[in-house]
Formats: structure tokens, C-alpha cells, sequence
């Protein structure tokens, strides 16, 4: 019997070199797990109001299809993610929000919940879950996701912070931990050392190929 390929750890940093701090506007108090259970689980609208939250964004789209966990190792203050299938709106937060998670313990949305741990590490991943709070001593405040993803699916993480007010700095240090490898970052990032990237890149230059062939024969 073939032995099953290990898991894949991707790592990534958000710092002033490659992300933006944004506001966004939303209808809700604050982005604690309360007011995420009754709109994945009552269905009640989170839309744009009168409540401020810093934002940063990341996107990441995986080359196999299977169970990732992915989340946050660090950041300097207290903070929660939200996960989108496709593109995040600001405009209109609640479209194509798939999960959420405040502290690892509690995950809401596509996953009921993941894991119970409060220690430094979380069960078998080959991650330091250092601290999500301005105190640097408090793991356990990390949000961590775990979902079902498809190839080839854009997913944007979006991490803001509980209370509204609570400014979000940089840096912030995420993983993804899955069966494949993920392109991180803007679809024109592409890895040249990642062979299903490299495809894409391959159809890339394909499809150019095509389109100058026809500009050119209709020229003639």
C-alpha cells in the first residue's frame, strides 16, 4: 500500500510591505461569537452600519481539494477571522462569508468546532501558536479554521478585531495546513516553484498565444 503524502505547512506574514490596515462599517456591535452564531445559525443579516473595525485581508487558493486548518500563529492585539469563498465586499459583508472563528476553541460557520486546546500548541499541527493579544501571552485568543476546500477555489481570509475601536497593527502571521499546496496572495502572484501553479501560468501564456494569433490573422 502507497503511503498517503504528508500534510502541507504554508506560512505567510502581513506586514507593511505587503498589506493595508482598511475600515469597514458593519451592523454589528461587536465581532464576537454571539452575533456570528445567530447569523450562521438564526440566519440574521450582517451588513454594512454604524460600527467600525480595522481590517486586513489575504487572499489564498488551494492545489488540492481536502480538509485544511489554517489560521493565525501571532499578532500584537485581539483578533477574530472571517473566511470568504470568492472576494470579500466591505459593502456587503455577509456575501459569501463561509466561517469564523474569535479563539480557536469556537469555531462557527462551515465547522461546527475545532479542537479544545488553550496550550501553546495545537494537537498534531507543526505549529507554535505563540499569542493574539497585546500581552503576548495568550494563545489560546488565535483564530484557527478548519474547512473543506476546493482546488483551484479563491478563499480571502479577512482578520479584524473583537471590539470595535481596538486599532489592528501589523505584522500578523498566519499558516495553512492541508493536502496541497496554496498560492498566497494576488492571482498574479505565482509561485514558479509550484507545479500547479506553474499550469496555470502555462494556460496563462496559452490563452495570449491564442488571442495574438487571432488579432494578427484577422490584421492580414
Amino acid at each position: 500500500m502507497q503511503a498517503q503524502d504528508p500534510d502541507i505547512l504554508t506560512e505567510f506574514t502581513l506586514d507593511d510591505n505587503n498589506a493595508t490596515v482598511e475600515v469597514m462599517s458593519v451592523n454589528l456591535s461587536n465581532l464576537g461569537i454571539n452575533n456570528f452564531r445567530d447569523i450562521f445559525v438564526d440566519g440574521d443579516p450582517f451588513t454594512t452600519g454604524p460600527t467600525a473595525f480595522d481590517f486586513t485581508t489575504q487572499f489564498f487558493t488551494p492545489s488540492v481539494s481536502g480538509s485544511y486548518v489554517f489560521g493565525q500563529t501571532a499578532s500584537p492585539v485581539d483578533t477574530v477571522l472571517l473566511v470568504y469563498e470568492g472576494s470579500f465586499d466591505p459593502l456587503q459583508p455577509g456575501d459569501g462569508l463561509a466561517s469564523y472563528n474569535d479563539d480557536h476553541g469556537n469555531q462557527i460557520g462551515e465547522v461546527s468546532s475545532f479542537g479544545s486546546a488553550t496550550g501553546s500548541t495545537l494537537g498534531d499541527l507543526p505549529v507554535t501558536i505563540v499569542s493574539c493579544h497585546s500581552t503576548n501571552t495568550l494563545p489560546a485568543r488565535c483564530p484557527i479554521v478548519e474547512m473543506e476546500l476546493v482546488a483551484g477555489q479563491r478563499y480571502q481570509v479577512v482578520v479584524s478585531t473583537f471590539s470595535s475601536g481596538t486599532d489592528l497593527t501589523l505584522p500578523q502571521d498566519f499558516f495553512v495546513y492541508g493536502p496541497g499546496t496554496v498560492l498566497v496572495g494576488a492571482p498574479s502572484a505565482i509561485p514558479l516553484n509550484n507545479p500547479w501553479a506553474l499550469s496555470l501560468l502555462a494556460l496563462l501564456v496559452l490563452s495570449l498565444g491564442l488571442a495574438y494569433s487571432r488579432r494578427a490573422t484577422s490584421a492580414v
